[in-house]
């Protein structure tokens, strides 16, 4: 759905369309439409059964949201295993955000988990998508055929994320990551080699810039996309998911701020040598993955944890504020 609004806010910013200086409040102004519709819906939408069981010890709401949900009232075998869930979670604390780092076994998952979600914001994939257009003029394209190289890239993104949906399964999450991180270094260097050879005065070139750029974009979305965030949901234990998803979350917004305002400045200094330090953190995130982390493909959590503990874990003492 995120890459669906690229494509259509793409869409409706070509100069035929809404890409005018008459057009462009009337654009900037449609990101209103969904948040209206989000703000009408949601009082209509019950709240998470889980939240409801697990969090406030509401069986009875809870049942009622998840047949609202199922759309039937067949929903014992998932308020069994909820209830389960509650059992096992008896006597184990909350794991603050704090926790996570107080606590040497849980710092070390959240360094494990903290980096690929690093590679995933420096690695320059918010740099193309909000400046693509002004890169594929920087490369010697004219502007309309920029905008419709920008569209070509989405959608090159779209059908990527596809195929990725079915790989994560079958090659496994560390396996995935790796080619994928792999394919983005070389996508970053080929591009520098390309926007060199274009500035030397070489004809025809600059259309390897353009390429090198949907190429990033489809070694990005095979991996580096999604894994980042599956990953904390899988090697966490339950009482520290929360705090996990915060963690995460706040290392992705952070980076994404970050690079996203350090682009134009440090592009105006390299130019495109900018995009080598963007292959450079990815080579040591790369080597990071390779090193430490485990393939948790059809693993539970108890075994993953086997594996990065040395033997299974049972925190008796979660730390919490």
């Amino acid at each position: 759905m995120y890459v669906l609004g690229l494509i259509v806010t793409t869409a409706i910013g070509f100069p035929s369309a809404l890409g005018t200086e008459a057009g462009w409040p009337w654009l900037v102004s449609i990101v209103v439409i969904p948040v209206v519709v989000s703000c009408i819906a949601l009082p209509f939408c019950p709240e998470s059964p889980r939240y409801l069981y697990i969090e406030n010890n509401d069986e009875h709401h809870a049942a009622e949201a998840l047949v609202w949900f199922r759309g039937t009232s067949k929903i014992q075998d998932e308020m069994e295993e909820m209830h389960v869930e509650i059992d096992h979670m008896k006597g184990l604390r909350k794991v603050s955000v704090w926790g996570l780092f107080t606590d040497p076994y849980l710092r070390k998952i959240s360094i494990l988990t903290a980096v690929p979600m690093l590679v995933h914001q420096f690695c320059g994939f918010h740099c193309v998508t909000f400046y693509s257009t002004s890169i594929f003029e920087s490369v010697g394209l004219r502007q309309l055929y920029s905008v419709y190289a920008t569209m070509g890239v989405w959608c090159c993104y779209f059908a990527s994320l596809f195929i990725s949906m079915f790989l994560v399964d079958r090659l496994g999450r560390r396996t995935l990551l790796l080619i994928s991180q792999c394919g983005m270094i070389v996508a970053l260097i080929l591009f520098v080699i390309f926007a060199c050879v274009t500035e030397s005065g070489v004809e025809g070139t600059q259309y390897g810039s353009a390429a090198c750029l949907p190429f990033f974009i489809v070694c990005f979305a095979l991996g580096s996309a999604a894994i980042p965030w599956i990953l904390p949901g899988e090697m966490f234990p339950q009482e520290a998911h929360s705090s996990a998803a915060s963690f995460i979350a706040s290392v992705s917004w952070a980076s994404a701020i970050l690079t996203t305002f350090l682009f134009p400045i440090v592009e105006h200094a390299a130019k495109q040598y900018t995009f080598l330090i963007f292959a450079g953190l990815v080579i040591l995130g790369t080597v990071h993955v390779a090193w430490k982390l485990p393939e948790t493909k059809g693993k539970t959590i108890d075994e993953i944890q086997t594996s990065l503990h040395g033997e299974r874990l049972i925190i008796e003492h979660a730390p919490h504020e």
